[in-house]
């Protein structure tokens, strides 16, 4: 079974911070490794399998 869940991400200097509600906060390098971070914290988070974890990223406004 899986779980899908949002992450915001919004640029921050070099750094893009990724928000996942209910989870926590992480941080990437570049965009494109946004959805990794986000599954690593969700599943490290909530203990569950990371191939179990579906993430939607959203940017915010202006990102």
């Amino acid at each position: 079974m899986s779980s899908s869940y949002t992450a915001t991400v919004t640029q921050d200097g070099r750094w893009w911070t990724i928000v996942v509600p209910g989870v926590g906060v992480t941080q990437a390098c570049r965009l494109s490794d946004a959805e990794d971070a986000a599954r690593e914290l969700v599943a490290a988070g909530l203990d569950i399998p990371l191939e179990s974890v579906n993430i939607d990223v959203v940017a915010e406004e202006g990102a």
